[in-house]
């Protein structure tokens, strides 16, 4: 049963041209589940599959929906009702995002919470006298916590944004890196296009795919004395996707580094090298990785 305590959202579409049945539903669909995507990334308040927002009300006019946060099978407890509250300041800062208010984007947003607030404005980005408000209200005393206001203009920059937002993540970004200091984790004999894995600490300590600009630099790298007992160091282009990098290219080689540098020399930070393991005798070519750490830096 609902509490007449527990906060609201009010969604109010003031509409100035006919509404499209489809876009009204689908725009309170992507309110639904942005609001149980919302819930899985903040499991305090509540689980997405059993608490879900229900339309309380529908008034005449414009169209007004009051949605509540509810499970039919459960106990709701006013933790699990602030989740309105707290979902409604998600939203405001994502709209404040999407219409150029502040360069701060949300937190932990994917191509389908931008796929679902852009939805969510369809019906006002179609109707130019329109505007959207979302507002999170105390339903037992009707006061107004916050209200997000979207017209038609900021609408169509929202989409706009989001759709940049989105193809953003799929297109790989590029920055250069010279004289990067690089080790193998896995490499091979061969000069195919997979197989091949290198750590660059100073950009990530996790193994990247790695592609070189000729063979040439490859068999300056792969050559076995020097394999997995030394660091290389490389001028190397680092493609990344939403952020991690996803492949290095190696496009120019400077040589073997022989000299491991200590904490208390008194160098840059930055040129600080870790120094290597005892070392051992390489794998041939054709190396596979065993199950044990090859030689690498600590």
């Amino acid at each position: 049963m609902e509490n007449p305590a527990f906060p609201i959202l009010r969604y109010d579409f003031k509409n100035t041209e006919p509404v499209e049945l489809l876009d009204l539903t689908q725009s309170l669909v992507a309110l639904g589940d942005e609001y149980k995507r919302f819930l899985g990334s903040n499991p305090g308040y509540g689980a997405p599959t059993e608490l879900k927002l229900y339309v309380r009300d529908i008034r005449a006019g414009s169209v007004i929906a009051d949605l509540i946060a509810f499970a039919p099978f459960m106990l709701v407890f006013m933790e699990h009702a602030n989740s309105v509250v707290a979902f409604g300041q998600y939203l405001h800062a994502a709209y404040r995002f999407l219409t150029s208010k502040t360069k701060d984007k949300p937190l932990a947003v994917d191509k389908r919470n931008y796929e679902n607030l852009s939805q969510i404005v369809e019906p006002v980005a179609k109707d130019g006298g329109s505007q959207l408000n979302i507002s999170t209200i105390n339903n037992q005393e009707n006061n107004v916590y916050l209200t997000i206001n979207i017209n038609s203009m900021e609408a169509n920059m929202a989409q706009n944004i989001a759709r940049r937002e989105i193809a953003s993540m799929r297109e790989p970004a590029t920055r250069f890196r010279e004289q990067a200091v690089m080790y193998w984790y896995q490499a091979r004999d061969d000069f195919g296009p997979a197989g091949d894995l290198g750590i660059i600490e100073s950009i990530t300590t996790k193994p990247v795919k790695v592609t070189f600009l000729s063979n040439d630099i490859k068999q300056q790298m792969i050559y076995p004395a020097v394999l997995f007992r030394k660091a290389h160091v490389v001028d190397v282009e680092v493609e990344s996707v939403q952020g991690q990098p996803v492949l290095y290219k190696i496009v120019k080689y400077h040589g073997l580094l022989d000299k491991f540098i200590g904490k208390d020399s008194g160098e840059d930070e930055n040129m600080l090298i870790r120094r290597l393991r005892e070392p051992v005798e390489p794998p041939a070519l054709g190396y596979t990785r065993p199950t044990r750490a090859s030689p690498a830096l600590r």
